[in-house]
């Protein structure tokens, strides 16, 4: 059973949560980093509405942005952003990250380099990642940086999130690997759009798609669709989970969410999941 489960391009800046591709559990954007009251509206959010377990660093990770000066904002405040995700702070340190960070290991360790350090010591970012291998081109080890981006897709990773083969196809085409480009860029566009971490039309662009594939997306939803898989014997719930997942990609292509959530929700009903319907349709 798949459920339509990134980064999405175009959407206000914010730190938060989202639903993993494939499973209803919550998967952080951001590393985790004390559990003040103030947090637990998160907290319950995210068991209540949600009915998912909140991830075990949540009241460090919102301390911790607190502390960088970002505003901790309601986990209802989701206009304007992917359906799937929980709020945590508006435009997105010290003791607030001592479970995981003691000042003075990085000198310890004699990694030289932070974002080495980060990545030995701390664990794997997208965009430690990126600039690792952008630091590999600047220098013309095309080796390097080629080694890195493959890495970077990995599977066991970043599971269901594009933008890592959305980032090998870019590196792939400024080495002049055009052909693998196009192969990497199509791969990614069988994740979920909204996971590209830009525009569908730029990653198009590099997989020599037109608009073929959107019109695919489009037919999928129709009525017409629908009718067809129920005649072909395929099961109700696949084709609801199915339309959800499409009407999140189509949603994503101008970042119109709440324009689809009435029919992303009613989808998730018809799969059996009123939970996870209650929580897109939560909002402030």
């Amino acid at each position: 059973m798949n459920i339509g489960g990134g980064v999405v391009f175009g959407a206000p800046r914010a730190t938060s949560l989202r639903f993993c591709h494939r499973i209803p559990t919550l998967r952080s954007f951001s590393s985790p980093c004390a559990s003040p009251s103030s947090f637990t509206e998160h907290v319950s959010f995210i068991r209540d509405v949600a009915a998912a377990e909140p991830p075990k660093h949540l009241s460090h990770l919102l301390r911790l942005l607190k502390t960088r000066g970002e505003a901790i904002i309601s986990p209802e405040a989701k206009q304007g952003l992917i359906p799937l995700v929980v709020p945590l702070a508006k435009n997105s340190s010290a003791d607030a990250g001592a479970s995981l960070y003691t000042r003075g290991d990085f000198a310890k360790s004699q990694i030289s380099d932070l974002d080495a350090y980060l990545l030995r010591k701390v664990g794997l970012f997208p965009d430690v990642l990126e600039r690792k291998v952008i630091h590999h081109l600047e220098k013309g080890d095309y080796v390097s940086a080629l080694v890195t981006g493959e890495f970077y897709t990995k599977k066991e990773h970043f599971p269901g999130f594009a933008r890592p083969f959305v980032f090998n196809a870019e590196v792939l085409l400024k080495v002049g690997r055009k052909l693998e480009a196009k192969d990497a860029a199509r791969g990614a566009l069988k994740s979920p759009w909204w996971t590209l971490g830009c525009r569908y039309q730029e990653v198009a662009q590099i997989a020599e798609w037109d608009d073929e594939q959107i019109e695919y997306i489009k037919e999928r939803v129709t009525e017409e669709s629908r009718q067809e898989d129920l005649n072909k014997g395929k099961d109700p719930t696949q084709i609801a989970l199915d339309e959800a997942a499409f009407l999140l990609d189509l949603a994503s292509l101008e970042g119109t969410w709440d324009d689809y959530l009435e029919r992303i929700a009613a989808c998730y009903k018809e799969a059996g999941l009123p939970d996870i319907a209650r929580f897109v349709e939560s909002r402030d």
